[in-house]
């Protein structure tokens, strides 16, 4: 816990410097009495507040704490560290430090959020999360949750603007290699609107030229296409309004969807769309498609390689 609040406080100093240098000044000034202060932790919090050690909480099930009253519980999101000391964020909802009517004993979820997902995936992830419980499982009230997290974290809000052909706007959208109910446990293509450089649509098929933003070091890579394919050129004229529009951020299979491809140098990804189709659009003279993914994965990635090469251990090739 020491750790945690350190750190916390480290960081809201180095984040007030520029803006409020006398918030931050007035912070350093208070490091003595905040360590005093965490040496005694019952002493900690003002009253209705109430401390309670981490060792009292029970550690409970998903579809525990998030079914009890939203009023009575707290989520949030956290940062930590794994077991080899790296830093990772985790989602949690734990009973509050409030004091309460409930005289039930106190309760602690975390779950470890993926390192992919950008802050407009964070709900989207945790609502494929809630989904994986059991429908009777399933909070009655999805967006009381999503405003209590919301309040905690409006960074996390998706951003729903539309466009109106400002195309150099910094926004953003999303590919989901599986159902919009899949975020975070499927593949995630992150596309800058404003480093598209084609979006052309032919028939029931769009096809978007682009590059990619690294996420950790902002290295560019350019040269990607991705393949939409869609049940018919109505859909697909659809689809192309709701890219250029904004009102979506995240597209993956599903009513205006089929089935993605995303080609990048030696690399093909894809799903939902058979082998036939992967050909036509990413074949390449003298060279073949490997895959080394199980035949049982949906979304298939593929590597190019000479027709002459060895291909033990490939589990599919085109």
């Amino acid at each position: 816990m020491q750790e945690q609040l350190y750190s916390h406080i480290w960081k809201e100093i180095k984040e007030r410097d520029s803006d409020s240098p006398q918030w931050a000044q007035y912070l350093l000034e208070r490091i003595d009495q905040f360590q005093e202060a965490i040496k005694n932790p019952s002493r900690l919090l003002i009253p209705p507040l109430c401390f309670i050690p981490r060792s009292e909480f029970r550690n409970a099930q998903l579809d525990e704490v998030i079914n009890r009253p939203c009023d009575e519980m707290e989520i949030y999101l956290a940062y930590d560290t794994n077991y080899d000391k790296r830093g990772i964020t985790v989602l949690r909802i734990h009973s509050s430090l409030m004091h309460s009517r409930s005289r039930q004993a106190p309760i602690w979820y975390e779950k470890k959020i993926p390192w992919r997902l950008e802050d407009e995936d964070v709900l989207f992830w945790f609502h494929a999360t809630l989904k994986k419980l059991s429908k009777k499982k399933q909070p009655k009230d999805y967006e009381a949750w999503d405003r209590k997290l919301l309040i905690e974290h409006p960074e996390l809000e998706v951003p729903i603007k539309a466009r109106d052909n400002a195309w150099g706007e910094p926004s953003r959208i999303t590919f989901v290699f599986g159902t919009l109910d899949q975020v975070g446990y499927a593949a995630l293509f992150h596309l800058n609107m404003n480093l598209i450089e084609k979006l052309i649509r032919k028939e029931s098929v769009i096809e978007i030229r682009t590059s990619l933003k690294r996420r950790f070091d902002n290295t560019i890579e350019k040269d990607w296409i991705f393949y939409l394919f869609t049940p018919s050129p109505l859909h697909a004229e659809v689809l192309e309004n709701l890219l250029l529009k904004g009102s979506d951020t995240h597209f993956g299979i599903g009513p205006h969807i089929t089935g993605i491809i995303a080609c990048h140098e030696n690399l093909v990804n894809c799903i939902g769309v058979d082998k036939q189709t992967i050909k036509a659009y990413c074949d390449r003279p003298n060279m073949i498609l490997a895959s080394y993914d199980p035949i049982r994965f949906k979304h298939k990635v593929y590597s190019y390689r000479p027709k002459d090469s060895d291909l033990q251990q490939v589990t599919e090739s085109l």
